[in-house]
């Protein structure tokens, strides 16, 4: 089954993103890949959804971790309603790791109990770790 994944994600890597096919083509992806880690930026249409930062290389695990703190900072600076957590996340102590923020667009676009959820959720691993794969190989 991995190497089916692999097979459909792969394209998405190499060319930088792109739509879903269906039953999931309202949502798109656009990939920033790396040699040491990842970028990856979910859609609904044209609003943004999610983004994703992970990293394999513990040498430039702070350069990935600035990234998402950015996106999360500029995100609670505008809405500071969009954190209910006492303090900011922490970087992991160890690598591979990948972190997403969600944005008001997931929580506006998506029901709670949609399977879409899992669908996105899963896109983001499975993404990261081919990516991961292939970077190393």
């Amino acid at each position: 089954m991995l190497a089916n994944l692999e097979r459909l994600v792969q394209p998405f890597l190499a060319n930088g993103g792109g739509t879903f096919p269906s039953p999931y083509d309202a949502y798109r992806i656009e990939t920033e890949i790396e040699k040491t880690g990842v970028a990856f930026y979910f859609f609904s249409g044209n609003e943004s959804i999610s983004v994703s930062s992970g990293t394999w290389s513990s040498s430039h695990a702070y350069e990935y971790w600035k990234q998402i703190e950015k996106e999360y900072y500029d995100l609670t600076d505008i809405c500071p309603m969009a954190s209910w957590t006492p303090q900011p996340p922490k970087m992991p102590d160890s690598v591979p790791w990948l972190a997403t923020l969600l944005l008001p667009g997931f929580f506006l676009k998506l029901k709670s109990d949609s399977e879409d959820i899992q669908f996105l959720n899963t896109c983001e691993f499975v993404f990261f770790e081919v990516a991961q794969k292939l970077n190393n190989a």
